[in-house]
């Protein structure tokens, strides 16, 4: 099976400017058909006729066909997808951290208390692309909002592409200390 992730990876990536790794992508197979899961998020469920050898070039193109055919735009889809996989897999994590730093830090507990923390898409905000060509390709800017809605809103950019396990907290909470004293 690593051969045909390897070709859908090398696929989307030409299509859409985006680099997925084989961890990235999911393809289960069942009785009748198979499931592709970008990240934890199903994206494709097809029937599977005719195909004796699901490791091919043919039934990659096969699967690629239907992707790109359910998504009008599939780069947007994958874009969302990643955003919700920041949403549901890292966020929890760096609510847990910053919190404590920010308590060490003295911020009161009534800031804390209506602070909101989620990934967005800077793409339309803040853009570092030198032609309009380039907007259309790969991932857009990622950022850590930190907003309490009303007068305080604070972006933390982020590569798309980084482990966020080595994520600086340290460094996030000090710029952020700026803003808001």
């Amino acid at each position: 099976m690593k051969g045909l992730k390897s070709i859908i990876c090398d696929t989307i990536l030409g299509e859409t400017g985006i680099k997925l790794t084989a961890k990235d992508l999911g393809i289960k197979f069942e009785a009748d058909g198979v499931i592709v899961k970008l990240w934890d998020f199903e994206v494709l469920k097809m029937a599977i006729h005719g195909h004796k050898d699901t490791d091919t070039a043919e039934f990659a193109e096969d699967l690629l066909d239907a992707l790109f055919e359910e998504y009008y735009d599939f780069r947007e889809k994958v874009i969302e997808l990643k955003l919700e996989d920041l949403n549901q897999r890292w966020r929890p994590l760096i609510i847990e951290t910053i919190t404590p730093i920010l308590k060490k830090n003295k911020v009161s507990q009534s800031v804390l208390d209506v602070l909101d923390y989620e990934f967005v898409d800077m793409g339309y905000v803040k853009t570092p692309y030198s032609n309009p060509d380039e907007e259309e390709w790969g991932f857009p800017i990622f950022a850590l909002r930190i907003t309490d809605f009303e007068d305080l809103e604070y972006l933390h950019t982020i590569d798309a592409y980084s482990d966020l396990q080595k994520f600086d907290f340290d460094g996030l909470v000090k710029d952020f200390l700026k803003k808001i004293r």
